[in-house]
């Protein structure tokens, strides 16, 4: 029984060192990381606050909290227009610099990284690709489902469901209260169901039933409230719907039927159906999420500010006496339109973050500014 103790208590012993040491190895290990990244880091002289300077910690925090857009142009306003925001991040807001990063064709290009690649899938979407002749392939594949003429084919499923929305909205507003103080309406949810509703119909062609059940579809709940580990469900839930489309003889005019179209006349027999899902899983959450997030804000501004509403409104009742005279083709004639959109666009961004660029083997200049892989 005492060597079992003693036995016991020595290998109590070699943990707590082991656990010590470990501590003592990580503290000294973030301390160099830290001085590194503050003195002795390639980009160490780029001007931009400290603390995101030396680790990448309150980046993903601000990525996390969703504040990522607004802390960059806090940090813009104070250092300029090329701040670093991480150990081996820079963030750039001039023109020149768009051009350079983002320009086709430019030698060498600039991958998307990788590192932020959604986890669990089986290929990646158009979003996410990093291979740029892959990427290249797959934009040619969707990019004529989005020309000015596809469009105006798509039309009658937008309005069917603006429509429909407004429809339902109408039918709140009458059946609720009738005093002074009107009806209180949370309208999020409404056009985050239309939006939904379009993009299902346009890319799978068949509905969600949102606003007709006034309920998300249990595959929108999923998608929106669960953690990532889920993605495969959302794709095989994709991939069932892209199947069922692919085997639908139509000749309406949706996302889907220039899809095909493309994948018959380029052939494009190489991109695997993991590609293909993985991009409708994209573009039904980018086109629906982001276009609701948007429309939201929007609303939200023009409420709490009702001079400018009355514009808004005035620009539009003087130019239609129905709601059936209103056509993508003519909308774009109402300036006021327009500019409330870009502000709206301006002021709400869809998406919180855009994904980095790295820099290639052999190094890149951007803005004078010379990169190399570290």
């Amino acid at each position: 029984m005492p060597f079992e103790i003693s036995a016991l208590i020595s290998g109590m012993e070699r943990s707590q060192v082991v656990i010590g040491g470990s501590i003592l190895f990580s503290t000294i290990w973030l301390m160099l990381s830290i001085v590194y990244n503050l003195y002795f880091h390639p980009l160490a002289k780029v001007p931009g606050p400290r603390s995101w300077g030396a680790l990448r910690l309150r980046y993903v925090w601000a990525l996390v909290n969703g504040t990522i857009v607004q802390d960059f142009e806090k940090q813009h306003q104070q250092y300029g227009p090329i701040v670093r925001v991480a150990p081996s991040e820079l963030s750039f807001t001039t023109p020149d610099a768009w051009a350079e990063i983002l320009q086709p064709g430019r030698t060498p290009p600039l991958p998307k990284d990788s590192r932020w690649s959604i986890p669990g899938l089986l290929a990646q979407g158009i979003i996410n690709i990093v291979d740029l002749n892959l990427h290249g392939r797959v934009r040619r594949l969707v990019a004529p489902a989005f020309t000015t003429s596809a469009l105006r084919g798509q039309e009658p499923i937008l309005q069917r469901y603006t429509t429909l929305l407004i429809g339902r909205l109408r039918d709140i507003v009458t059946s609720g209260t009738n005093d002074r103080q009107g009806v209180k309406i949370d309208v999020v949810p409404w056009i985050n169901f239309a939006t939904f509703e379009m993009l299902g119909d346009l890319a799978f062609g068949e509905s969600f039933d949102c606003l007709q059940t006034s309920q998300y579809h249990s595959w929108i709940a999923l998608l929106t409230n669960t953690p990532k580990r889920k993605v495969l469900d959302h794709v095989r839930v994709i991939s069932d719907k892209v199947d069922r489309r692919l085997n639908l003889e139509s000749t309406r005019s949706d996302i889907m039927s220039h899809v095909i179209k493309q994948m018959e006349t380029e052939g494009l027999e190489e991109l695997t159906m993991d590609t293909v899902n993985s991009t409708f899983m994209e573009l039904t959450v980018a086109g629906s999420e982001t276009t609701a997030t948007t429309l939201c804000g929007i609303l939200n501004y023009l409420v709490q500010n009702p001079g400018k509403l009355a514009i808004l409104t005035k620009e539009i009742r003087d130019h239609y006496s129905s709601p059936n005279e209103m056509k993508l083709e003519n909308l774009k004639d109402l300036p006021y339109l327009n500019a409330v959109i870009n502000e709206g666009l301006r002021l709400c961004p869809p998406a919180p973050w855009r994904k980095p660029r790295r820099t290639p083997e052999g190094g890149s200049i951007v803005c004078g500014i010379h990169f190399q892989v570290v």
